[in-house]
């Protein structure tokens, strides 16, 4: 049998038998922000599509291609830590803001609400909003928005509905204006199942 009628066969029995996950999307892995904020990427998370990954920064502080996203796929919750080696820092006078946006797309209904952890010392917080579509959002497609700070480092946003699809907006902010240095190992954004 010839090399392209055997290739027909194989492809013929891979689409018979569901051939769709043999040419599923990627799997999110541990790589730098820049794999992630490339245009068109996306990945898969556990059983969601992760796409639209977009960042910015404002101020001096950590480059987008020194920051990780470390995937995380729980039983009650999949997402992503967001790392450098060593610190974020701001040691001087400075506000620094990263902002990255992402988009969660996964099977029928089954998010139940959202999570963020930070690791803070001085003035650092995290605010996160979220939407039922991908950011800009507005009007009904705004959830909520919730904030962790050195006080409250965990915070949980339960959906009064469990949702299909959701949009994640990320304002990580680290700020010494006071002169006391603002640095956190990462922070945590989370889909909670």
């Amino acid at each position: 049998m010839d090399c392209r009628r055997k290739v027909f066969m194989y492809l013929t029995v891979l689409c018979a038998l569901g051939g769709v996950q043999a040419f599923a999307l990627p799997l999110c892995a541990l790589a730098q922000l820049t794999t992630y904020t490339t245009a068109g990427f996306t990945c898969t998370l556990g059983q969601f599509t992760a796409k639209s990954f977009v960042f910015s920064q404002t101020g001096p502080g950590v480059p987008p291609n020194q920051i990780t996203l470390v995937p995380v796929v729980l039983p009650d919750k999949v997402g992503f830590k967001f790392v450098t080696d060593p610190n974020f820092d701001v040691t001087t006078t400075d506000l620094v803001t990263y902002k990255l946006n992402f988009f969660l797309d996964p099977p029928p209904d089954i998010i139940r609400g959202g999570e963020i952890d930070l690791d803070p010392s001085g003035e650092v917080s995290l605010q996160t909003s979220y939407c039922t579509t991908d950011f800009p959002c507005a009007g009904p497609s705004q959830l909520g928005t919730i904030t962790a700070t050195p006080a409250v480092t965990t915070q949980v946003l339960n959906f009064p509905l469990f949702l299909h699809a959701l949009g994640v907006s990320n304002n990580f902010i680290l700020d010494a204006r006071n002169g006391t240095p603002a640095r956190s190992n990462g922070w945590e954004s989370y889909a909670l199942l």
